[in-house]
């Protein structure tokens, strides 16, 4: 039981880690993006 829970935390801390992971990718990628754009024009 303790087992199968602690597995379970571990499960979701990975899941969100790695949600908060992309998120911050995908942000910080788009924001080069537009610097990038923003300074050809």
């Amino acid at each position: 039981m303790v087992f199968d829970f602690s597995l379970y935390k571990i499960l979701s801390i990975v899941s969100i880690s790695l949600l908060v992971f992309i998120t911050i990718g995908v942000t910080y990628i788009s924001f080069i993006d537009w610097k990038d754009k923003r300074r050809k024009k």
